[in-house]
Formats: C-alpha cells, structure tokens, sequence
C-alpha cells in the first residue's frame, strides 16, 4: 500500500490554486480519489 489508513493530506494554495482542499482531506480512500481526481496536483508531489 502506498498510503497508511490514517493518512492525511494537507494542502496549501495560499488562494491561488484552483480544487486545492480547503480542508484536510482524511483516509486512504479520501486523498486516493483526491489525487486521482485531479491529477495536475500529482506533479506538485
């Protein structure tokens, strides 16, 4: 597995990112379909 079941993705746009998470994104599941979702975020990582 690539994420711990308690993972937790904090993201920063500092208001300048479009679909950046305003929140905490909570869970495996949760950042996955995040991620996967928005795949231009996958080059920031």
């Amino acid at each position: 597995m690539l994420l711990a079941d308690d993972v937790t993705m904090w993201a920063d746009g500092g208001g300048k990112v479009p679909g950046a998470a305003l929140r905490p994104v909570q869970g495996r599941l949760n950042v996955a379909r995040f991620l996967i979702g928005n795949p231009d975020k996958l080059r920031a990582v």
